[in-house]
């Protein structure tokens, strides 16, 4: 959604958006429902949701060239990594959620104040 023109992307950000989540919560389910089983016949297999994520961060900024989306996985995962070890993909992403959430804010205060300055 990042790397397309401003008109596509109002067009598709809701649709995209409920499909997104709704593919997410049915892969999670089956993934809690056949991951024990698979977890013994294909070892390290937790690993390669890491590597996903890696690879469309990689692909997201080879696209738009912006330091933010790095700039902030990098701090969940170093703020993620202090607190745990057993949950750090879930705690990153928590992180990094809330910082994209307050910097949404920030910015809607800021071109806020801008708007009654003008």
């Amino acid at each position: 959604m990042t790397s397309l023109p401003n008109e596509a992307r109002q067009a598709l950000i809701l649709p995209i958006s409920l499909f997104n989540q709704s593919w997410w919560v049915l892969a999670s389910a089956i993934g809690v429902i056949i991951g024990s089983t698979l977890s013994d016949l294909i070892p390290h297999l937790d690993f390669a949701l890491v590597c996903l994520f890696a690879i469309l961060a990689y692909e997201q900024f080879q696209s738009i060239k912006r330091y933010f989306p790095i700039g902030i996985a990098v701090i969940g995962l170093i703020v993620a990594s202090l607190f745990t070890s057993d949950w750090l993909l879930l705690v990153a992403i928590t992180i990094c959620m809330l910082m994209i959430l307050v910097r949404g804010f920030w910015m809607q205060r800021h071109e806020i104040g801008e708007s009654y300055d003008q």
